[in-house]
């Protein structure tokens, strides 16, 4: 275990918080990860490993919750270019079932009853056929499949918070607990930085794992 930074984040959505204390947090990654790492969080339970000097935003909705992190000053609804971390959590019952449907329907096919109950009680809801096309995807397991979306394309890593840019972005996106969520994660960083990438979305594994139990 190797100590990093720990980076309190404020929060905007329904509540507004303060920042928690910042200080540092113990994760299983190597020491020379850990020179340029740090990791961004509501508390000490979530949040997202990422390069360190960024600036960070959680969101809380009625859907679920995001801790955004990139290099400059954002709005508190943040739409990114260039550079970031993202992780996304959207809640299977209430609003964020939506996504949580949509996600189900391009990647999980053992779980496409949801997507069924879904559309059967919201109509309106039209779920895709299957992945994004220009995604390349690797299955985890049942529940878990890493991405990489491509350079100015849409696909899974433009879902949420980084817009398309001149670079891919890689990540992870996952079905946690029994009802189910979805935890989703998009990394793209700067070239210098693509060691991190995979320690990211591999901590961010860990993290599910946790909350699976």
């Amino acid at each position: 275990m190797i100590s990093v930074p720990f980076i309190g984040c404020r929060t905007v959505g329904q509540v507004d918080a303060n920042a928690p204390p910042s200080g540092s947090i113990s994760l299983p990654i190597s020491g020379d990860v850990a020179k340029s790492a740090a990791y961004y969080g509501t508390d000490r339970k979530s949040g997202v490993l990422a390069p360190r000097g960024g600036r960070c935003l959680g969101v809380i909705g009625s859907d679920g919750d995001a801790m955004i992190v990139h290099p400059w000053e954002f709005d508190d609804w943040p739409s990114v270019p260039g550079p970031g971390v993202a992780t996304t959590v959207r809640l299977g019952e209430g609003s964020g079932r939506f996504s949580v449907a949509d996600a189900i329907a391009r990647l999980f096919p053992t779980y496409r009853n949801f997507v069924k109950g879904v559309v059967e009680e919201f109509p309106f809801f039209k779920p895709p056929s299957g992945p994004y096309p220009g995604d390349r995807l690797v299955y985890k397991s049942a529940r878990a499949v890493e991405y990489q979306t491509p350079r100015q394309i849409e696909g899974l890593g433009t879902q949420f918070w980084l817009n398309k840019d001149a670079q891919p972005i890689q990540g992870v996106a996952m079905l946690v607990g029994p009802t189910p969520d979805l935890l989703h994660l998009a990394v793209r960083l700067p070239s210098n930085l693509d060691a991190l990438t995979p320690v990211i979305i591999h901590q961010t594994e860990r993290n599910a794992a946790r909350l699976d139990r």
